[in-house]
């Protein structure tokens, strides 16, 4: 259910926070440091540092409710609260840029802080709730599906208002409040409907940040997951926020783009099951592997759409089709390797950070996002483009409608390749994941590592980074420590 949150909000915000941001309703600069991107940039920023202090804090909780969730009551009231201001253009309708640019800044600020509380401990509950490989991306692909489902909601409807809605202003401020109460209540529910395991040995070490990322990196998958997490979400995020301006400004097809986000959505949803299963049969990795080639097709053919060149209209759907199967792809596969980071890091210290790895994640992706929309921002700016223009009316520069293909299509294919030069070196199937499982029990029950079978040992040093006998340590955790061995 937190992904009615975790799945809708991205969403939203990725396709029409820029828009609303430099468009009529508010009209605040593309360019400068008072600028739209700048709104982004400082929420995210200040978002993912939040995650770190969250998941330190998270791991080392001791309550009757676990050490996840009460995080989720905390959180709930502050994400209504914060989403509904941040949509608000009335408050600061006749005020200055530095007014606007101040207000959206602070409520957007909030609302970063209060997504980051939540969703660190919402992708560090499931491995505290099983070990089981299978079942872990079962639940993740469940999760993708009610995030699907949110999208739709939070898509569809959002763009309908907007563009039937006489009074833009009162469309946003709507919008602002209903789906604040759409991404705050789904919380109460993850709290009372989550469990958490009680063999879990708790990490004791005080926040030093640094230490802790220096800690993460050095193992090994997690650096091969970092970089399938960070590609995938710059595939989808330069896509998703540069999506309105392409359809509005490069093919005057903005009227296109319900059935456009409906298409992408409903496709998730359908893939979704389908690469579950696949991921089941043939590892988590390969839906990324046949996903990145659907959407790096998709994304080479739109280059050549054209507003007047006599083309089909439905030559559109069928690059948003290509282009939509790999999304899904890019959307499931990260979180489904993230669940399993945490075995490894108990397979080299013998604790369960989990919220530690989720949330320098969520963190390091958080600042990703928002010097991606500072970037879009200040690259149409500077490219000349023109903020509150009506796309029926009027046409941008030519080289802001360049630098819009550049990014809706261009940037995201090499994100993508970077993603599948990741899947390819990530080599934790099921069946070596049980195996390490079993290594970590035998060794939970006394034994010792020299007894270890020998293709065991080169597996646990494949997949750490560590030679075998450095592993199991609690003295691993400690980064100094472990570059003194």
């Amino acid at each position: 259910m937190g992904d009615i949150c975790g799945g809708g909000v991205s969403l939203l915000i990725g396709m029409l926070y820029l828009d609303f941001l430099t468009g009529p309703a508010v009209e605040l600069s593309a360019k400068g440091i008072i600028s739209a991107g700048t709104v982004l940039l400082i929420g995210k920023v200040a978002g993912g540092i939040l995650n770190i202090i969250f998941g330190h804090w998270s791991d080392r909780t001791r309550s009757r409710f676990g050490r996840r969730r009460r995080y989720f009551l905390w959180a709930s009231a502050p994400i209504f609260i914060s989403f509904a201001l941040m949509w608000n253009p009335y408050i600061v309708a006749d005020s200055a840029q530095l007014s606007k640019f101040l207000f959206f800044m602070l409520s957007y600020l909030v609302y970063c802080a209060s997504f980051s509380m939540a969703f660190v401990n919402y992708t560090s509950i499931i491995p505290d709730m099983t070990d089981d490989y299978k079942t872990r991306s079962s639940m993740i692909g469940y999760k993708t599906a009610f995030g699907g489902l949110s999208a739709v909601a939070s898509a569809i409807i959002p763009i309908l208002l907007i563009q039937n809605m006489e009074n833009l202003m009162l469309a946003y401020t709507l919008i602002g409040f209903v789906y604040g109460l759409l991404y705050s209540l789904p919380w109460l529910i993850v709290f009372f409907g989550t469990f958490e395991r009680r063999d879990i040995e708790y990490p004791e070490s005080k926040l030093d940040p640094i230490a802790d990322l220096r800690s993460a990196f050095m193992n090994k998958a997690y650096r091969n997951f970092m970089v399938i997490w960070l590609s995938c979400n710059a595939t989808g995020d330069f896509i998703l926020a540069t999506a309105v301006f392409y359809l509005k400004f490069v093919l005057f097809r903005y009227n296109d783009f319900v059935a456009v986000v409906g298409i992408i959505l409903i496709i998730n949803i359908v893939t979704v099951p389908i690469y579950t299963k696949i991921a089941n049969l043939k590892g988590k990795t390969m839906p990324l592997k046949i996903g990145g080639i659907f959407i790096t097709v998709g994304l080479l053919l739109s280059l050549f759409l054209r507003p007047d060149a006599g083309q089909p209209e439905y030559w559109l759907y069928i690059v948003i089709v290509l282009a939509a199967i790999g999304i899904s792809s890019a959307n499931l596969v990260p979180m489904s390797l993230l669940q399993d980071i945490a075995d490894i890091d108990e397979l080299i210290s013998t604790k369960r950070r989990s919220a530690m790895f989720a949330s320098y994640a969520s963190a390091i992706r958080q600042v990703m996002l928002g010097v991606i929309g500072f970037v879009i921002s200040q690259s149409l700016g500077f490219s000349g483009f023109i903020e509150g223009m009506d796309w029926e009316k009027d046409v941008q520069p030519d080289s802001a409608i360049l630098t819009t293909r550049i990014l809706f299509s261009v940037v995201p294919i090499i994100c993508m390749a970077f993603a599948y030069i990741g899947a390819y070196k990530y080599k934790l199937s099921d069946d070596r994941h049980k195996k390490i499982l079993a290594e970590i029990e035998r060794l939970k029950a006394g034994g010792k590592k020299e007894d270890a079978d020998p293709d065991v040992k080169k597996l646990c040093e494949e997949v750490s980074g560590l030679s075998h006998n450095l592993c199991w340590n609690p003295e691993n955790a400690d980064v100094k420590k472990m570059q003194e061995k």
